[in-house]
This record gives C-alpha cells, structure tokens and sequence, in this order.
C-alpha cells in the first residue's frame, strides 16, 4: 500500500478547489438540497451510497472508507440545468388590485456543482479523509417587473462544507464511520418593495399600490458546525446494509441590506444598514442497500429522509428597529427521497440505470414561494464507469427530473398574492476521475 503521496501536494490540490468553487448552485434534491456529491452515483440515482465504491463515501457514509484499501483521489463536477417558467393567473395586490407585470422568463439556468475527495488509509482497520462539496445550494432569478417581484427577484444559497472523516473496521462484517463538518453559507435575496401600498395605507397624496417600486438587496455568510456518523454492515459477501446521518448546521447570517428608489418619505426608515437572520441547514438520515448478484449485475436500494421541519420561516431583522422585519415563510413538511438502481459490469465497463421520486417539503400552494418554486420530481438517469487500469477510472452520467406543476397561491405579509403555476424541469450532466494510488 502506497502511502506516500507528498502532503504539499495535496493541500496544493485541495486549496486550488476551494478557490475555484463557484458560489451557487440550483434547485435539486428536495427544496434546496444537493444529493449530486459525485457523479459516480448519478447512474442509479444516487442509490447506491452501500456499495462504497470510491472516496465520496466520506459525504454519504464514511463507515465506507474501511472498503478503500489505498490512496485515493476523486473529482467530480455535476452540471444542473434548470429550465421553465411561471404561467399567471390573477396575482394581486392590496384591495385585490391586479399587480401588472410579466411572468419572470425562466428562472434557472446551468449550473456546475465541483466535489473533491481524498481517503488514506492507516492501517487494515482505519482510513481517514477530507471531503470539499457542496451540500445545499440554489438559484433563482427573474425580470425585474414581474408579478412576483414584491415576493422575489434574485435568491442564491451557496453552501462549501469542509469534511475530515475517519473509517473504522470493527469486525470483518461491520464498520463505522465518523466526520466533522466546518460549513460556509453564503445568501443574497433581493425583491422589489411596494412603497405605493405603504404611502397609499398611510393616507400619503399621490401613493397607491404598485406605483411607486423600490428595491432591497441583503448579502450575508455565515460559517457553522456539524457532523455526520454512519454504519456499514455486510451480513455476507456481496451484500451491504448501511445507515448515515447528517447534523443539522444552524447559522446565524449577517451581512448587508441595501435600499434603492426609497421614496422620500420612506428614507428615515429604509437605508443601507446591517441586518442579522437565523437559518438552520436541516439534519438527514439515509438507510441503503446494496447486493453483487453476480459477477455482472448489482442492485442497490436508498430511502433517504430531510428534516425540513425546522424551516419554518426566516426572519431577516434589521440594524435600525424602525426598519421593518422581513419574513419569508416556509412552513416546511419533513419528506423523503425514494431511489432505486441496477448495475451491469462487462470487463472495464460498468453500465448504470437509475430512478427516484423525491418529495418536496411544500406542504400547499399557499407556501409555494418563487424563491424556490420546488415540487415532487421523478428522477430517470444512466451513467458508465470506464476503468482505464487498476487505478485510473472514468465516470460520466445523466438523469432528467421529471417535475410536477407547481400551483402557487403564495400571500406575503403586505398581502400581496401570487396566484398562478411554475412549470419547471432539470437535467443533471457529470462527469468524475478517480484516481488510485
């Protein structure tokens, strides 16, 4: 077993990623969970997490490190590509005045989402690694002046989580793995603010709802703490039963709110100033399966549940006590993600098929917020895994979410209404190098 690999270059390697990760990501794998941690998974949906197959165990159970038996590098990059647009339906402002305005164009995009991890084994019954990936993440975007822009404009959450772990071999047919998580959270929502409906309840000549547009911007980050356990059990050969969990992470945000086109009036109260607001990243627990058949099919199983419940609302509470709070209301239910793959190895080649359904948190159109227009999706993907030699493989893959309407009827506490659907898909494209030595 080599273990000799320069450890300058490896910081090098790690340290160059970290730098180059991009800051957002876009809507997936339930609300604004990214379960794309590698593209080796991709081909069966992310079902196969029990197989072990490579270093990205650390972020899916790292009790699989034990089945690493030498150094190992991998670095994946999944590119999402949302895409669709919103269909209005009578959206309205205080009074049930009609808002003007168009439906926002499409509010996604593509979007790459770059993973990196590395496993050393110390002895035949311990391993230890590091994981750089991107656990939470999304993007939406709309033109300014459409319906919903007293409810969203831009909204971007961008997560980088730091992940050392060790694997522990208890017996021959179990193991355990333990990691900490150091997290980095970044957020930036903007919308449009109807000071029109405020001057018109204040009784203020000249003001009615819709007629007078300013803007907000709040940019804020936040670094928090966490960790993650699992356990991999092997009742016999070929057969693997695991179960992980991840903390939930909470932070405390703070950064800036900036405030444009404040009527004169207003600006006593609206101006540039720092603001502070709670967001706890939910916890998750995963129970998985995996079964070699034989020398050429393997099937593999995951039920995957989120915490979502604990996002109930995210308070944004301003420097200035004058200023009022904004509050946008979640009202999540917990759910789940159900997938299911099948393997078939034929020399250097292994051939993947792959399907899902994940639930979304929503519970009912009057929570459907365009900041993150979620709703179920059926994923079907397909990948390969090329192996060049013992210690270089190649890993490409692709899955489409099928994703249902998106029936929104959406009040803010300005009673501003959004009534209307979001018609939405995504394509998933990957692509991974793993690299043993």
């Amino acid at each position: 077993m080599n273990c000799l690999l320069p450890l300058n270059s490896l910081l090098r390697t790690l340290a160059l990623v970290s730098l180059t990760l991009p800051m957002a990501s876009s809507l997936q794998g339930g609300a604004f969970t990214l379960t794309e941690q590698n593209a080796s998974g991709i081909g069966t949906a992310f079902s196969a997490s029990a197989e072990a197959k490579d270093a990205s165990t650390i972020f899916y159970n790292p009790a699989g490190l034990t089945r690493l038996d030498r150094q190992e590098l991998v670095g994946a990059v999944n590119v999402i590509v949302l895409s669709g647009g919103y269909v209005d339906e009578g959206s309205t402002t205080a009074g049930f005045i009609p808002i003007s305005g168009g439906n926002g164009g499409n509010p996604g995009g593509a979007t790459p989402i770059p993973t990196l991890y590395y496993a050393l084994p110390i002895s035949d019954s311990l391993v230890a690694g590091f994981g750089m990936h991107v656990p939470f993440g999304l993007s939406t975007s709309y033109d300014e002046g459409w319906v919903g822009r007293y409810h969203g404009l831009n909204t971007e959450l961008a997560t980088i989580n730091l992940n050392p772990s060790i694997g522990l071999k208890l017996t021959e047919s179990l193991s355990i793995g333990f990691g900490f998580s150091y997290q980095y959270v970044e957020a930036t929502f903007t919308n449009a603010i109807d000071f029109g409906l405020a001057g018109w309840a204040m009784e203020i000549p000249g003001f009615a709802p819709g007629s007078a547009d300013g803007a907000v911007a709040v940019e804020g980050s936040n670094w928090g703490t966490g960790y993650n356990f699992g356990i991999l059990w092997e009742p016999m050969a070929g057969a693997r039963f695991g179960l992980a969990y991840r903390s939930q992470i909470g932070n405390t945000v703070t950064g800036d709110a900036t405030f444009a086109d404040v009527p004169a009036p207003f600006q006593p109260i609206f101006y540039d100033q720092g603001f502070t607001a709670a967001l706890d990243l939910p916890a998750s627990i995963s129970g998985n399966f995996f079964y070699q058949v034989d020398s050429h099919w393997s099937v593999m199983a995951d039920i995957t549940w989120t915490n979502w419940d604990v996002l109930q609302e995210i308070v944004i509470n301003f420097e200035d006590p004058l200023t009022p709070t904004a509050t946008l209301p979640q009202h999540w239910n917990n759910s789940f993600i159900y997938s299911g793959g099948v393997h078939y190895s034929a020399g250097n080649l292994t051939y993947k098929l792959g399907l899902a359904f994940d639930e979304t948190p929503i519970p009912s159109p009057e929570y459907r917020s365009p900041r993150i227009p979620d709703s179920d999706r059926t994923w079907v993907s397909f990948g390969m895994t090329f192996r060049t030699s013992e210690t270089l493989s190649f890993d490409v893959g692709y899955a489409h979410l099928f994703m249902a309407e998106g029936p929104t009827n959406f009040t803010d506490d300005q009673t501003h209404n959004l009534k209307g659907t979001f018609n939405l898909r995504a394509d998933v494209f990957s692509g991974q190098v793993t690299w043993k030595f």
